[in-house]
């Protein structure tokens, strides 16, 4: 994992007449390169992300609950983001749920009991965002949206039963996200 520090000035610094005409010269440069189309997010490089879900299949039934959560945030390629989540999973049979790439990701979970199963299913779902509460939002309405028509049909005629509400399961951003 890439680590990341922030350093803050916290003294006075003043300006030489040499810093000042150099700066006069970035500022205009900056403007061109945003003009171009280069954005905060290639001004760190592509930084890439993933949260890891392990399913558990309990003894003698049909269904599976998650039993842990792996996340890996700020690497170099999605192969290596995948590959640390998985392994912060410290158990096997981790599946990646949500991707990053210069962005959030959200997994959202929901439990319903179905009649096909006898048994209480999980759903996951997720959802991206340039920030964590877009990304957080948008996993919640994927949520919201399976509980509606044409889904909401198993629900009216009772062949399913909604447990647990759509909720957030974890949310990662990488650092140079929004």
């Amino acid at each position: 994992m890439i680590s990341r520090s922030v350093h803050y000035n916290s003294g006075v610094e003043f300006m030489s007449l040499l810093g000042k005409s150099a700066l006069a010269m970035v500022v205009p440069a900056a403007g061109v390169l945003l003009a171009s189309g280069t954005g905060t997010a290639n001004a760190a490089g592509d930084l890439y992300g993933a949260i890891a879900v392990y399913q558990q299949k309990t003894p003698g039934t049909p269904w599976e609950h998650h039993t842990g959560v792996g996340v890996a945030v700020d690497f170099p390629s999605q192969a290596a983001a995948d590959e640390a989540a998985v392994k912060a999973c410290t158990v096997d049979r981790c599946t990646v749920f949500a991707r990053v790439h210069n962005d959030c990701a959200s997994v959202v979970q929901l439990v319903s009991w179905t009649a096909w199963s006898n048994g209480l299913e999980p759903v996951y779902l997720t959802g991206r965002g340039a920030t964590a509460a877009a990304a957080e939002a948008a996993a919640l309405d994927m949520g919201n949206r399976t509980l509606s028509p044409p889904t909401s049909f198993l629900f009216d005629v009772g062949l399913a039963r909604l447990v647990t509400p759509p909720s957030v399961l974890d949310t990662i951003c990488t650092s140079n996200a929004g």
